[in-house]
């Protein structure tokens, strides 16, 4: 507001995203883009050799990114950023699939962490 006061609905939503940040700011602070490119399930950033897939739409628990052929056979591991939960991962020529993922109910963004070799 002109007077330098933020207001009551703006600070209801500024909140629950300072919340998420701060549990999920790893997958995007000091990371940048990821191997695969946008689509219509979301993002991928990349620190190091840590891969997080940001699944911002519904999905039916499978989801297939488009990879190009730096990622095949490289990935160690699969994990759900919440919780730890493995995820079945399957790369094939151009592709890697995700799949055994959970419903994205009212998340804003699903990250799955894939650990490359």
């Amino acid at each position: 507001m002109p007077n330098g006061e933020i207001q009551p609905e703006n600070l209801a939503t500024f909140h629950p995203i300072g919340e998420w940040m701060t549990a999920h700011g790893t997958a995007i602070y000091g990371t940048r883009g990821g191997p695969a490119a946008p689509g219509d399930w979301g993002v991928t950033t990349q620190r190091g050799k840590t891969v997080y897939v940001h699944l911002m739409r519904a999905h039916d628990g499978l989801v297939t990114l488009p990879i190009d052929g730096p990622m095949r056979g490289r990935i160690a591991s699969a994990r759900l950023f919440d919780g730890g939960a493995a995820v079945k991962v399957m790369a094939g020529k151009g592709r890697i699939e995700l799949s055994g993922l959970p419903p994205l109910g009212k998340a804003w963004d699903q990250i799955v962490a894939l650990e490359l070799r």
